[in-house]
């Protein structure tokens, strides 16, 4: 019974996406305001279905991740990113020199976690997936607005007292912050009309 609700807090580690595909040989050009707003991405709490393991629960904050991930995978696709923490008016934009606004805003986190009984030990599958919303704005119009998502998986031994299930779990949430932040730096550095407008 002391057991009895212990958490383990998930460490999920900076993930940027290097290796974005895009169709173009350079960088966009220009210097960019980057938002990166994690608001609805922020700390839940993921348990395990069923009885295995239904005493513990797994604290799960991807904002910290998502947000430097974002700054650096965004760096790679652009000449200059500059952070800045609200969204600004198009009229800001013209006078600041910024060619034009990124904001990537978390929409949503879906995490789930598995218990695979097995003969000699145990093991836990996590299952992480992220929504993320895109808009991009030029000075004098919307350049591109989306949405991508990205998921992944990961496997860990469940250990004595299913702590296992917060490295599998800080483990799938990395890997999907880089595979959501790899598809959302595609669309934005594909986007003909974000060329277009630094031409």
């Amino acid at each position: 019974m002391a057991l009895a609700g212990c958490a383990y807090q998930a460490s999920i580690e900076v993930a940027p996406a290097y290796n974005v595909y895009s169709t173009y040989e350079d960088t966009i050009r220009g210097d960019w305001a980057l938002v990166v707003d994690t608001g609805e991405v922020g700390v839940q709490t993921v348990r395990f279905p069923g009885l295995s393991c239904s005493a513990y629960t797994y604290p799960l904050d991807v904002s910290g991740s998502l947000a430097e991930s974002a700054r650096r995978t965004i760096g790679n696709i652009a000449e200059n990113v500059e952070i800045v923490y609200s969204p600004v008016s198009r009229e800001e934009l013209g006078r600041s020199g910024h060619a034009g606004q990124i904001v990537l805003r978390g929409e949503s986190v879906d995490a789930d976690l598995t218990f695979h009984q097995g003969f000699w030990s145990n093991t836990v599958e996590a299952e992480v997936e992220i929504v993320l919303n895109i808009q991009v704005d030029g000075r004098a119009q919307r350049l591109l607005g989306t949405t991508v998502s990205g998921d992944a998986e990961a496997t860990a031994g469940a250990g004595a007292f299913c702590e296992g299930a917060a490295d599998a779990l800080g483990e799938a949430a990395a890997e999907a912050v880089r595979n959501t932040l790899r598809r959302a730096a595609e669309q934005i550095s594909n986007a003909p009309r974000i060329r277009e407008s630094v031409e």
